[in-house]
């Protein structure tokens, strides 16, 4: 899965790595960063401890996922001409759980 800032500088990937390290659907969660296109932090294992879960990182299944994108309206702590206007994001809710 790829997170994209507004203008496409910034990217995130997850991904889901098998032992061998082979994109799988379960296996360790981990993650990347670009920034114009430049790996910034090379990809990286990755854990999430969510209140009342189980922690997700060591050994995670992707259930299902759907892209999708909107526009949302925020003021940002950045003072600028495009502060307050409206920006443009993907989405892809997903559903992962902890294997046993």
């Amino acid at each position: 899965m790829v997170i994209k800032s507004p203008h496409g500088d910034l990217t995130m990937t997850l991904a889901i790595r098998s032992p061998k390290g082979e994109e799988a659907q379960t296996g360790q969660l981990v993650y990347s960063v670009r920034y114009r296109d430049k790996l910034v932090l090379e990809e990286s294992t990755l854990g999430l401890d969510l209140e009342g879960s189980a922690l997700l990182g060591a050994k995670v299944h992707v259930m299902s996922s759907e892209p999708g994108s909107g526009v949302a309206t925020a003021d940002t702590v950045t003072p600028g001409p495009e502060n307050g206007s409206p920006k443009v994001f993907s989405t892809t809710p997903f559903s992962a759980s902890p294997t046993p």
